[in-house]
């Protein structure tokens, strides 16, 4: 099945706003104090993108190898999408957080806010795709889930 116009959108949409005000609140955590809207569109609208990329080529694949050796489709979607939004969410961090580049605070996070954080990320990426789930009547995997 494919999601279809106006749902697209409003599916779009609720992830852009959701991460708009996610990054937003990662940019204060992560010590910036001015224009923390302006960063937390701008963050979030990148977050989304990166989503979007990684669901089309990543995901699609990831997907795609393991649904013979995942046969339940929510274990196959934790399986992909939990480890890849963790890199997505950790690539955001470190943007946000230049002062400690380095592979230990990409791979694993700098401070356990960081890594509360991303684990936040996570959840309110899958708290997203609920909508998209009863459109659809279940568990989507595949490539546009980002």
């Amino acid at each position: 099945m494919r999601m279809e116009g106006l749902g697209f959108l409003v599916y779009a949409g609720i992830k852009a706003l959701a991460y708009m005000g996610w990054c937003g609140l990662g940019a204060r955590l992560h010590g910036h104090r001015e224009r923390l809207w302006l960063k937390g569109f701008l963050l979030g609208f990148g977050r989304l993108a990166m989503g979007a990329v990684l669901g089309l080529v990543v995901i699609f694949f990831l997907v795609n190898a393991l649904s013979t050796t995942i046969p339940n489709q929510f274990l196959l979607y934790l399986a992909v999408y939990v480890p890849v939004r963790w890199f997505e969410w950790s690539v955001m961090a470190v943007l946000m957080d230049s002062k400690h580049v380095s592979w230990r605070n990409f791979v694993v996070g700098e401070t356990a806010s960081s890594q509360l954080w991303r684990l936040g990320g996570i959840a309110i990426s899958c708290m997203a795709d609920i909508p998209m789930m009863f459109s659809l009547g279940g568990l989507p995997v595949g490539r546009f889930m980002c």
